[in-house]
């Protein structure tokens, strides 16, 4: 009777974890459009045997700290774009595109002296009444800075992010890939994003 009692137990855990990982699951990956996995790279061991001696040469780098990614969140409020023609804000029959930033992802792994961060965001530009065709340009601004920290931020940039639509067709996806962020790796960092029209 223990047995049966332990093998229910195991196969109980069992279908509860695969519920978890199927409702875990999602048909958009992040990690998809960035070309990797989420979770922070770390270089492997190098195990070829030196030259004439047969002694496995092991990669030091394997022994470091994996690298501290920052936190990512939008900005409240900055999702969302409505891009209006001038004189006619407000005035659903003035607006130029209706613009949203829907995901983000983030991975990274170390540099020399740091952390370099990959960075994707994506969403969708929808043309409104008055588009006329040609390209939308979306201000998507970036920052880097300590958590709970009023401090200058370490990473700071704007993004012009251009869409080509046409009159009157769907709403078209938008993808922003940034590869060239280095933060400093002592952690405890935060990155914020969202539309910026200042």
């Amino acid at each position: 009777m223990a047995l049966k009692r332990t093998i229910s137990k195991i196969a109980a855990t069992c279908a509860v974890t695969s519920l978890l990982a199927a409702c875990g699951s999602s048909g958009f990956s992040g990690s998809d459009w960035l070309g990797g996995s989420d979770k922070p790279q770390v270089k492997e061991a190098a195990t070829t045997a030196a030259a004439g001696d047969g002694v496995p040469q092991i990669d030091p780098e394997i022994f470091r700290p994996a690298p501290s990614c920052p936190t990512i969140r939008a900005l409240p409020g900055a999702s969302l774009l409505q891009k209006f023609k001038r004189g006619g804000e407000d005035d659903p029959q003035q607006l130029l595109f209706l613009a949203n930033i829907s995901d983000s992802s983030r991975t990274c792994h170390r540099v020399n002296g740091g952390t370099q961060v990959k960075l994707g965001l994506a969403g969708r530009v929808t043309p409104g009444p008055e588009w006329q065709g040609g390209a939308a340009s979306l201000p998507v601004r970036v920052a880097i800075v300590k958590s709970g920290s009023d401090e200058k931020p370490v990473y700071a940039q704007l993004f012009k992010v251009p869409v080509e639509m046409q009159a009157g067709q769907p709403a078209q996806t938008w993808v922003k890939v940034e590869e060239n962020i280095v933060i400093p790796n002592d952690g405890g960092y935060e990155l914020i994003f969202g539309f910026d029209e200042k």
